[in-house]
């Protein structure tokens, strides 16, 4: 379970990762008033955004309710085997995950600050258009 877990947050903190390019993309697009470039990057953020979701689901379902990090304190101090991308030596689950979690909490910052410099950018271009 342990392994499941660690890498789901590894695909979240990826996604979040991806998410940020594609609303930096956004900007670029809006910038250059390319609607049909913009439709065509919003549907790849709103397939993304629903993929993050299912993976957010999934790891509620595998605690039963609990809390991440208090799920964290009950973890055994465990050797781990080599994660794609993860520096594991000498570190438990629960330091890995405690990582994860500081970098999925940092990207989610960064996307909804990008986020919302588009929308206001958006709002912008719809008032000049009026």
């Amino acid at each position: 379970m342990i392994d499941r877990l660690i890498a789901n947050l590894v695909r979240q903190d990826r996604g979040l990762l991806l998410l940020y390019v594609l609303l930096k993309e956004e900007f670029s697009l809006l910038s250059k008033s390319d609607p049909q470039g913009i439709t065509a990057i919003e549907f790849s953020i709103h397939e993304l955004m629903r993929q993050m979701a299912v993976e957010r689901e999934d790891i509620r379902a595998m605690l039963g309710g609990q809390r991440l990090l208090e799920f964290c304190k009950t973890l055994p101090e465990l050797k781990l085997p080599e994660i794609p991308g993860i520096a594991v030596q000498d570190k438990t689950p629960a330091q890995i995950i405690g990582e994860l979690v500081g970098g999925i909490e940092g990207k989610e910052g960064a996307c909804a600050k990008q986020s919302e410099q588009n929308s206001t950018l958006a709002l912008a271009l719809l008032d000049q258009n009026k």
